[in-house]
């Protein structure tokens, strides 16, 4: 069974409502009628926006509830600013006194060396070079006196470097690790290019691989 008569002549008008829209004029006196302003219907005073979703009674509840749901969401994101509003603050006297990074911070890259040797774990493979994506890492290898590979110079330009953690995950020997240095303010760019010693000296500081909890997959 098809609509009824009286269904049918109610889509007419509603449909020779909505075709007969127009404009209100454009706003400064000017002649003409301003295209994408608010329109109305003639007779009913209806907007166009209202026309073509139907009389009130007729739209969904999806408005209601989303409306409901903007509400929570501010409600939940101000119950967070008043319980921080009234916690006490704790200023650090910096640089007397420095905060502890978080156990997995991404600090300067550093060299590990073995502490019985002393020489660095390096194994000039090449792989944090390559896998860098900002070509921050150089790596000068020599041949060594057994004829293998040998780490001649590593260095490394910290204004490039996005601290992302790729060479110490990529490092098959775990000779690279993320220190927690993180000042490096300096005067001269030359400051932030940090060659093998140095970086060994930084490395120097962070525990052993075997005597960190959790090992490296924790530190990184």
């Amino acid at each position: 069974m098809g609509p009824s008569p009286g269904r049918q002549r109610q889509a007419i008008e509603r449909a020779r409502r909505c075709a007969s829209v127009r404009t209100f004029p454009a706003a400064g006196g000017r002649s003409g009628w301003a295209t994408g302003s608010r329109s109305a219907m003639p007779g009913c005073g209806w907007t166009a926006r209202r026309c073509a979703a139907g009389s009130p009674s007729e739209r969904p509840d999806s408005d209601r509830s989303r409306r409901r749901t903007m509400v929570l969401q501010d409600i939940r994101g101000f119950l967070v600013t008043l319980r921080h509003f009234f916690q006490r603050p704790v200023t650090i006297q910096y640089p007397e006194e420095k905060r502890e990074p978080a156990p997995r911070f991404r600090g300067l890259p550093a060299l590990r060396s073995d502490p019985e040797t002393g020489e660095a774990l390096c194994v000039a493979c090449g792989l944090c070079a390559r896998i860098c994506p900002t070509s921050c890492l150089e790596m000068h290898v020599v041949p060594s006196e057994e004829g293998d590979r040998e780490l001649g110079e590593f260095i490394l330009r910290a204004g490039r470097c996005m601290f992302c953690g790729l060479c110490a995950q990529v490092c098959p020997v775990d000779a690279i690790t993320m220190s927690g240095e993180y000042e490096q303010s300096v005067l001269d760019r030359e400051g932030l290019i940090y060659v093998k010693t140095e970086l060994a000296a930084i490395g120097s500081q962070r525990p052993s691989w075997w005597e960190a909890d959790g090992g490296m997959g924790s530190e990184q």
